[in-house]
C-alpha cells in the first residue's frame, strides 16, 4: 500500500523519536559524563520499521517498577454472567478489505432515564455480500439495557426491529440530544450510509429509537465514517453534527491497491495508498412541525474541508475526535486524530453574523505533527486536565507499533502544545503496543486522572511476520503520581496491578462508566471480531475509603450548552477540572457525566460549571455521590 520511500520516511522518523526521546530523559537523570555513551547507544541501536516492512521489531519492554503508593486496580471480566452475549462480526472473509481491521465502537450511556448506563455495540457485516452467508445484512446495532442491582451486574438484551439500523456496518457513535425532548439520541458511523437514530424509549423501560435520517436530512453520500459527534459551535444552544471519514474506499479501490507484510500475501496496512477524505459539517437549523430535528450540510463554508494546498486532495484520514476550548475564547474547538497525515485543531472562529466557521491551526499550534516533524499513525484520542497546574490541557493519542502515544501539554498561556509523552512517562511503555482506545479515567479516585489504553494490532498474522509483535495486545494503565519537577508524571501500571485489563485482546473502542452504581468507574473494552469485555472494579475504591463525586449536566432547553462544558471543583483546597464531551477515545460515545475522585473527602466546598456558550453557574459544598446541574 505504501512505497519503500514511504518506509524509508517511516524509519527516519521512529529512530529520531528514539534519539531524542532517550537523549532528552538522560539529561534529566544522570550526569554529563554518560551522556556520550547515551548517544552511542542511540544511534547504534539497529533499525526499527513499522508494520508494512516485514522486519523485525523491538519486543515489548517489561513495564518500569511502579513506586511506593501505585494502587492495585482489581478489574474482573464480568462479561460471562453480565447479560452481554455480543459478539463482533467485523465481516472478514479472507480478502483483507481496510474496514475489517478498523470497526468495532460502542456506546456508553443512559438511555432511558434510569442513571444506569446502558450499552450499544455497532456490529459489522460481509463487506462483499453474500447470499449464502450467515452474517449478510446483519449488520447495525446491539443494545443492552442495563437491569444492574447492588451487587449484581446485569444487562438486558433489547431486540433491534427494523426500525434501528439492520443491514449496515456500523462502526461507531455519536450521541446527543438533537430535537431538545431531554433524550440523548444516537447517530452510527459506518460503512455506507450513516444513520440518525432518535430516542424513543419509555423511561425507565424498554430502549428504542425511531430512524430519522430521512426526515433529518442528513442522508447524504455514502461513505466510510469513523468518528462523529454533536456539539454547539454557534452557541444557539442546540446540537450541531461533526462527521469524519477515513479514507476514499471501496471494495475495487481496495482490491488495487497491493499490500504484503511478507511480498506475496495480501495484508492490512496503513492508509497511504487512499485518497483522503472531507470531513462533514451539519447545521442543526431546529426542529419542525413534527418534532423532527432538521439539518443542512455547511461543510464547504464551515471550512472542514482541508486540502492539500499543492494538489487540492482532501487531506483528512479521520478516526478520533474531541470537543474542548482549546483557545480559551469560550467556543468549543475540535481536536482530529488523523492516520498518517496532519491531524487538525479545528479552532472555532463563529460569529453570529458570520455563521459557523473552523480554521485548522494544527500546524502553527505544533499538534499536526509528532515532536520531530513526521506525520503519526492517530487513532484514538482525549483531552483531560491531568497534569498539576489544573489550567494545562493533555491531550492523549493512541498511535501506531513502534510509535509512542502521544500525550501533547498545552498551556492556557498560549496555542501551542508539546509532546511530553518521552518525559511524562507515555512514550516508551506504548512503543511497542498499537493503540486504539484513548481514555484520561481517575480509576482510584484520588483526583488524578490517568489514562488507560486499547491494544491490539491490525494483521493477525503479526507474530508469524514481525517477532516481538502480538495480535492481541494487553491493555495499558499509566497511573498518574501527581510527580512535580523532573520526575514523570505517569508510569505504567504492572499487569498484575490492573486484573483482568491485562488479558490480552484485540482492541479498539474504550469506554469508562459506572456500570454497576458504586460510585467507581468500570471499563468497557470492544475486541475485534470477538465479544467485548466488560470490566469492574471489583476491589473498588470506595471499599477503601475513597469517594467521588459524578457530576451530570442538564442544558434544559439548550441541551448544546453542556457539549464540550468544563466542570471545576474545589475540594480541600485543590481545584480539578473535567471536559465533558460525548466524543472521545476511538468510535465511542461516552455519557457526558464529570467524574472527580475526592480522596477521602466526603464532599466538595464548591462546583463550577463553564458552559459552551460562556456562561456559568456555580453550586456551593456538595456531598459525594451524584448531582445534576442545570444550566441558567
Amino acid at each position: 500500500m505504501s512505497d519503500g520511500s514511504q518506509h524509508d520516511e517511516d524509519r527516519e522518523g521512529v529512530d529520531r523519536d528514539i534519539g531524542v526521546g532517550f537523549r532528552k530523559s538522560l539529561g534529566a537523570l544522570v550526569i554529563v559524563a554518560l551522556m556520550g555513551f547515551g548517544i552511542w547507544f542511540a544511534l547504534s541501536t539497529p533499525d526499527r520499521l513499522l508494520s508494512g516492512s516485514g522486519d523485525a521489531v523491538t519486543p515489548p519492554s517489561p513495564p518500569p517498577s511502579a513506586p511506593m503508593g501505585a494502587p492495585t486496580i482489581d478489574f474482573v471480566d464480568r462479561t460471562d454472567g453480565s447479560g452481554v452475549d455480543f459478539v463482533h462480526e467485523n465481516g472478514a472473509r479472507g480478502e483483507k478489505l481496510l474496514p475489517e481491521c478498523l470497526s468495532g465502537g460502542v456506546a456508553v450511556a443512559d438511555f432511558n432515564g434510569d442513571t444506569k448506563p446502558d450499552l450499544i455495540f455497532a456490529q459489522g457485516q460481509p463487506l462483499r455480500p453474500d447470499a449464502n452467508d450467515a452474517a449478510n445484512a446483519k449488520g447495525g446495532i446491539a443494545i443492552y439495557r442495563n437491569a444492574s442491582t447492588p451487587g449484581k451486574l446485569a444487562f438486558v438484551r433489547e431486540l433491534a426491529p427494523s426500525f434501528s439500523s439492520d443491514g449496515i456496518y456500523a462502526n461507531g457513535f455519536a450521541l446527543g440530544d438533537v430535537n431538545n425532548d431531554g433524550k440523548p439520541d444516537l447517530y452510527v458511523t459506518a460503512v455506507g450510509q450513516a444513520q440518525l437514530l432518535v430516542n424513543r424509549s419509555v423511561d425507565g423501560g424498554a430502549i428504542q429509537f425511531a430512524n430519522q435520517t430521512e426526515a433529518s436530512g442528513l442522508r447524504g453520500e455514502e461513505a466510510w465514517s469513523t468518528a462523529a459527534g454533536f456539539f454547539d459551535p454557534d452557541a444557539d444552544g442546540d446540537l450541531d453534527l461533526l462527521q469524519l471519514h477515513y479514507v476514499d474506499w471501496s471494495p475495487s479501490i481496495d482490491s488495487a491497491v497491493a499490500f504484503t507484510l511478507d511480498g506475496t500475501h495480501r495484508a492490512y496496512g496503513p492508509p497511504t495508498g487512499f485518497r483522503g477524505t472531507h470531513a462533514r459539517f451539519f447545521l442543526n437549523t431546529g426542529t419542525d412541525a413534527q418534532g423532527i430535528a432538521r439539518f443542512v450540510d455547511q461543510s464547504a463554508q464551515s471550512g472542514v474541508e482541508i486540502v492539500n494546498a499543492s494538489t487540492g486532495v482532501p487531506v483528512a484520514k479521520s478516526l478520533g475526535l474531541i470537543f474542548a476550548d482549546v483557545n480559551h475564547d469560550s467556543k468549543v474547538d475540535a481536536l482530529v486524530a488523523n492516520d498518517r497525515v496532519r491531524k487538525f485543531a479545528l479552532i472555532n472562529e463563529s460569529t453570529p453574523t458570520g455563521g459557523v466557521r473552523f480554521s485548522d491551526r494544527a500546524a502553527e499550534s505544533g499538534f499536526a505533527f509528532d515532536r520531530d516533524g513526521n506525520a503519526s499513525g492517530a487513532m484514538g484520542i482525549d483531552a483531560g486536565f491531568a497534569m498539576e497546574d489544573p489550567e494545562t490541557l493533555a491531550i492523549a493519542i493512541g498511535n501506531f507499533a513502534q510509535e509512542p502515544s502521544a500525550l501533547y501539554l498545552h498551556s492556557a498561556k498560549s496555542l501551542s502544545m508539546t509532546d511530553a509523552s518521552l518525559t511524562e512517562g507515555v512514550g516508551a511503555p506504548s512503543r511497542a503496543y498499537l493503540t486504539f482506545g484513548t481514555v484520561f479515567a481517575d480509576l482510584d479516585l484520588d483526583g488524578r486522572e490517568e489514562i488507560v489504553q486499547a491494544n491490539g494490532h491490525l494483521e493477525p498474522e503479526i507474530a508469524r511476520l514481525q517477532a516481538g509483535q502480538q495480535y492481541s495486545q494487553r491493555a495499558q494503565v499509566f497511573w498518574n503520581t501527581g510527580g512535580v519537577g523532573p520526575a514523570p508524571r505517569f508510569v505504567e501500571l504492572s499487569p498484575s496491578q490492573i486484573g483482568a485489563l491485562a488479558q490480552p485482546a484485540v482492541g479498539r473502542a474504550l469506554a469508562a462508566a459506572d456500570l454497576d452504581g458504586d460510585f467507581d468507574l468500570d471499563l468497557v473494552l470492544t475486541s475485534l471480531a470477538s465479544a467485548p469485555r466488560i470490566l469492574e472494579q471489583d476491589s473498588t475504591p470506595v471499599l477503601r475509603g475513597q469517594r467521588a463525586l459524578f457530576v451530570a449536566l442538564d442544558g434544559g432547553a439548550k441541551p448544546g450548552r453542556a457539549a464540550g462544558a468544563i466542570v471545576e471543583i474545589e475540594s480541600q483546597g485543590v481545584t480539578q477540572r473535567r471536559i465533558v464531551s460525548a466524543a472521545r477515545s476511538y468510535l465511542t460515545a461516552q455519557e457526558p457525566i464529570a467524574v472527580f475522585g475526592l480522596g477521602n473527602a466526603d464532599s466538595v466546598d464548591a462546583i463550577r460549571v463553564f458552559w459552551s456558550d460562556g456562561t456559568s453557574t456555580r453550586v456551593g459544598k456538595t456531598a459525594a455521590g451524584r448531582v445534576e446541574v442545570c444550566a441558567p
